[in-house]
């Protein structure tokens, strides 16, 4: 076989062009919680890493490069002795971005939020029903809730680091086969440059992470049970309160983490097609069409979804609901500190008409660009899969192995298909919480 992309070419294997422009303008004329389509990363995705070559390619590779290879794999152990201690020494690290998350008090469990306040109300009226001479401390009351909202928190953020251990270890998915993928969010944390070591230092580092989750959850638990004990009538159903309100605040947050865990599945998915496809010997040409068709396939569902995402957004910052004096756009300092009332209302009624006409301009020609982005990109994408059934050099004389090639290309774009729309499903649900 001959030789594959590296990997740093594979690395850009999906790109898209920008549309900061169009985004921006429609930010800034819209609401604030719109999300552009480049807030999702459009390269790298980790399953084109590169997939090892033959026995006979690996030990050219070593022999060419044994000198830099040997160097990483000091700098791996190093790094794995270091990350060794750490284990054994502090079993309670946790990255900086979960220890904060887990340890912050939201607001929306704040004594001076009146829904938390509504809610502990309620809690005490329950116990009181049962416990009618009991006198509630509502401070216990709130501690008791800070501890569930850390519990619920570690148990969300344990999903996902398990969700990390299977992919690394080839468990994510069932398959005929282990097909390992540290997903970009844990190996973006070292410089390995896939050294010897790396899934040894990947899987020590992970299994840190969910330990250290076990310990701060095992805390929380044991000062839970704690705090319970001393409120006197206590009971499953007050708990039940304060756990539904928690879940309802936190539902943003586990959708976050359930969509990264469902990419993930994704992403492993996209892989085992790409090792199906390279096992059955495909030539360079066939490598490089199977790119080029994978690449189409992103260009194409991704213009697609971005044109009926759009589309929503502009529906809906045009809907009644949605007035013009609050939007971001409407928000201007300038006109608010003029003193008369009458000159102030003049100015605010001559840019609310000046703005709402721009808007109404550009609308219209971001939908026409989009629109046509999707149908430029459908139509290339259609063109290249009609190509592969007549092209000589694809089918290299054997017409049964260029088929099922062809298959496995089709298998592999609609995953790739798939992964998109759930991109944008999640973003449509963001924007729909965020209201």
């Amino acid at each position: 076989m001959l030789e594959m992309y590296n990997q740093s070419k594979e690395h850009n294997e999906y790109s898209l062009p920008t549309y900061a422009t169009r985004h921006d303008t429609l930010y800034s004329l819209g609401r604030q919680h719109y999300v552009p389509v480049n807030s999702q990363p459009t390269t790298d995705l980790p399953w084109n890493y590169k997939i090892p070559e033959n026995d006979d390619e690996k030990e050219d590779d070593n022999d060419n490069n044994q000198e830099i290879q040997e160097l990483n794999e000091l700098i791996a152990s190093q790094q794995l002795r270091e990350l060794s201690t750490n284990i054994t020494h502090n079993e309670e690290i946790l990255m900086k971005d979960m220890k904060a998350e887990i340890e912050k008090i939201p607001n929306f469990l704040t004594k001076h939020n009146n829904s938390f306040k509504q809610m502990l109300y309620e809690a005490q009226l329950l116990i009181k029903s049962t416990s009618p001479t009991t006198t509630i401390d509502i401070k216990q009351l709130r501690e008791v809730a800070i501890i569930i909202y850390k519990i619920m928190i570690i148990q969300t953020y344990h999903l996902l680091w398990t969700a990390y251990l299977k992919s690394g270890e080839g468990d994510l998915i069932i398959s005929s086969e282990t097909v390992s993928i540290w997903p970009k969010d844990i190996t973006s944390l070292f410089k390995l440059n896939n050294t010897t070591n790396s899934h040894e230092i990947y899987l020590n580092f992970v299994n840190q992470q969910l330990h250290a989750l076990d310990h701060q959850l095992n805390i929380c638990k044991t000062e839970l049970n704690t705090k319970k004990n001393n409120i006197c009538g206590y009971s499953l159903m007050v708990q039940k309160i304060i756990e539904a309100y928690i879940e309802k605040h936190i539902q943003s947050f586990r959708l976050k983490i359930e969509h990264q865990i469902e990419l993930m599945h994704y992403d492993c998915h996209i892989r085992i097609f790409k090792l199906e496809y390279i096992r059955h010997n495909p030539n360079q040409y066939q490598i490089e069409m199977m790119n080029k068709i994978c690449q189409s396939k992103y260009e194409q569902e991704t213009t697609g979804q971005e044109y009926n995402f759009l589309k929503q957004q502009i529906d809906y910052y045009n809907s009644p609901s949605q007035a013009f004096q609050h939007l971001p756009i409407a928000q201007t300092t300038g006109i608010g500190t003029i003193e008369n009332a009458e000159i102030r209302e003049d100015f605010f009624n001559q840019y609310t008409e000046v703005a709402l006409k721009v808007r109404n301009n550009l609308f219209p020609l971001y939908l026409t660009t989009a629109a046509d982005q999707k149908d430029e990109f459908k139509k290339k994408y259609e063109e290249n899969i009609k190509k592969l059934f007549t092209d000589g050099i694809f089918i290299n004389g054997n017409r049964d192995l260029s088929l099922f090639l062809i298959e496995i290309i089709n298998q592999r774009c609609e995953k790739i298909s798939e992964r998109i729309k759930c991109v944008y499903r999640f973003k449509v649900q963001s924007t729909l919480l965020s209201d």
